[in-house]
């Protein structure tokens, strides 16, 4: 049973696989490039609106919106182009969290199987008192 929040995340994100924890990253990483690609649309647009008004040039709404336009299209383009590169290094995070989080889970299991052994054996409670003659950690 899980004694956090974050384990619980961790062993339901094991239990959905590979494939489902890779999706998340690459939706992570699409975001993320998303964001950047609006903050940099913004800044360059920005700057070149600023520009074009001391130099008195007329700049139209579809120019700024083709700045603003590629630098979000190139951000994204370039996330979907490089999001398989790191893959690999995803994939042996996925399996050193959960081949530890299994490893865990087994060696809980048996040290609940040593318990129960120790409980139902004879030697456990001394003859005279029926106390616990054994602490068990």
């Amino acid at each position: 049973m899980p004694r956090l929040k974050s384990e619980a995340i961790v062993r339901a994100q094991c239990d959905a696989g590979l494939a489902a924890y890779l999706a998340e990253i690459h939706k992570k990483d699409l975001t993320s490039s998303a964001g950047t690609g609006i903050f940099l649309g913004t800044i360059i647009s920005g700057s070149i609106w600023g520009i074009s008004k001391v130099l008195n040039e007329k700049f139209g709404i579809l120019e700024y919106s083709f700045i603003f336009g590629g630098a979000l299209l190139s951000s994204i383009l370039s996330a979907v182009l490089t999001w398989n590169n790191s893959d690999g290094k995803h994939e042996l995070d996925f399996e050193t969290v959960c081949g530890s989080l299994e490893e865990s889970d087994e060696s809980e299991e048996d040290e609940d199987e040593e318990d129960t052994d120790v409980e139902e054996s004879e030697e456990y409670y001394s003859e005279e008192k029926l106390l616990p003659t054994k602490i068990l950690m």
